[in-house]
C-alpha cells in the first residue's frame, strides 16, 4: 500500500513531529506500507530526519507569488507518478491541494489532518479562517 503525505513544510511543530513518528514506526514494515513524504516549503528543520525514514522524501518551493502554480504542477506530477492508495493532508493549505489533486487523479481515500486548537477571528490568518 502506498501513502502520500502532502505537509506544509519540514519544520519543526506538532504535525510534523507526528508524521515523522508514523515513518519512523514504518521502518520496518516496507513491504506493507510505503509512506511518501511532500513537502511544500524547502528547508525545514526536520528533513534530515525525514531522510533518514523508509519514507520517500520530496520537497517543494512554494511562495506567496505566481509562480505558485508551477509548483502545484509540479506536485500534481509527484502524486500522479507515485499512484497512492492514499492521499493525506497534513494542515489546512496543504489538506485543500490534497482534495484537488486527489480528486483529479481519482484517488478513493483521501484524508485531511487538520491539528489547530482554536480559530480566532483577528489572530488566525483569512485564509485558514476560509479554508
Amino acid at each position: 500500500m502506498k501513502v502520500c503525505h502532502i505537509i506544509n513544510s519540514f519544520n519543526n511543530g506538532g504535525a510534523e513531529n507526528i508524521l515523522l513518528k508514523i515513518c519512523e514506526a514504518s521502518k520496518d514494515n516496507k513491504n506493507i506500507t510505503q509512506h511518501y513524504v511532500i513537502s511544500l516549503i524547502s528547508n525545514g528543520d526536520l528533513f534530515n530526519q525525514f531522510k533518514n525514514t523508509s519514507a520517500n522524501v520530496f520537497e517543494l518551493n512554494f511562495k506567496k507569488n505566481f509562480f505558485f502554480l508551477s509548483e502545484v504542477f509540479k506536485l500534481f506530477k509527484i502524486v500522479k507518478q507515485i499512484q497512492p492508495n492514499i492521499l493525506m493532508g497534513w494542515m489546512y493549505h496543504a489538506s485543500i491541494l490534497v482534495y484537488l489533486i486527489g480528486k483529479l487523479l481519482k484517488i478513493k481515500e483521501i484524508y485531511w489532518n487538520i491539528r489547530h486548537t482554536k480559530l480566532v477571528f483577528l489572530k488566525s490568518s483569512i485564509i485558514t479562517i476560509c479554508i
